[in-house]
């Protein structure tokens, strides 16, 4: 697979879009950004995860794929959304140590592959991706196969959750083993 540009709840502000939803739930009054007008391919979590998942169960799956949305935003558009969304105003300040003398100004991937391998992915809007990262996120540990007796002790923490994503150890059970308890989707796999 080739993966483009990906984001959901719990991602480092260290990459671009969850530094910027940071500073609007934070409602910090500036930030600083590079070039606002490139143009970037970015894809919900949830349909990276889903289409990985597919693609695991295709006998003959195509020896290259990419994993994107198709789809072209500017860093400007995400600021106009957030913008929209939060309701805040930021200041936005270029900072030249973040432009790229050489960068490519439009880099979006082609889906048509995986479209073909895969059939539809759900497909959120973004602006519903940039909504989803302003919850909050529970990150529950130790709670694996090898200690299914912790789980239930913890099960309050992620009751209510739209959905859970499981990482587990090269066994790969625990996903299962979660979703015998809760009621909302479950994700997940080995790690």
């Amino acid at each position: 697979t080739r993966p483009f540009n990906y984001t959901g709840p719990g991602q480092s502000p260290q990459f671009l879009v969850p530094k910027l939803v940071e500073h609007f739930a934070e409602r910090r009054p500036t930030i600083e950004l590079g070039n606002l007008d490139v143009v970037r391919d970015f894809s919900d979590v949830r349909a990276v995860v889903e289409a990985y998942v597919r693609l695991l169960s295709v006998e003959q799956p195509p020896s290259v794929v990419n994993l994107c949305s198709g789809v072209g935003r500017s860093l400007r558009q995400i600021v106009d959304d957030l913008t929209e969304l939060s309701g805040h105003h930021i200041e936005i300040r270029v900072n030249p140590a973040f432009v790229r003398a050489s960068e490519v100004h439009r880099l979006v991937g082609s889906a048509a592959t995986l479209r073909a391998t895969l059939g539809d992915l759900p497909c959120q809007d973004f602006r519903e991706t940039l909504a989803w990262m302003g919850v909050d996120v529970t990150l529950v540990q130790d709670v694996g196969v090898a200690g299914p007796h912790r789980l239930p002790a913890r099960l309050a923490e992620f009751a209510d959750s739209d959905a859970i994503v499981v990482v587990a150890g090269m066994e790969g059970a625990l996903p299962s083993v979660v979703g015998g308890y809760v009621a909302c989707p479950v994700a997940g796999g080995a790690r």
